[in-house]
């Protein structure tokens, strides 16, 4: 699949993208706000995906980085949040392009 760097964006980092992939999402768009992909939904509360995680910092179309959990299968770790950083770049000097071989 080739997109521009803002569709993207809204497939990454927002509920309404995170549906296309078939995941459930709970994201906010501020620092401190949720994000949060239900892997199963219909787990008990805790056990459904990254949830606690947060947003740490965001330049819409640009980076997103988030704290992020290990799955509830590994419960020694799962209070032990990590973070993740995000770039988006458009390649070739352009919005759409054909990917590298």
């Amino acid at each position: 699949m080739v997109a521009d760097r803002e569709t993207v964006w809204r497939m990454f980092a927002t509920s309404q993208g995170s549906k296309a992939f078939c995941v459930q999402a709970g994201m906010g768009s501020l620092p401190g706000e949720p994000f949060e992909v239900f892997f199963n939904p219909e787990a008990r509360q805790g056990e459904r995906g990254s949830e606690g995680c947060r947003i740490l910092s965001l330049i819409p179309n640009e980076l997103l980085s988030y704290t992020w959990n290990a799955p509830p299968e590994f419960p020694f770790a799962r209070g032990l949040h990590t973070w993740i950083v995000v770039t988006f770049e458009s390649l070739s000097g352009s919005k759409r392009h054909s990917p590298r071989r």
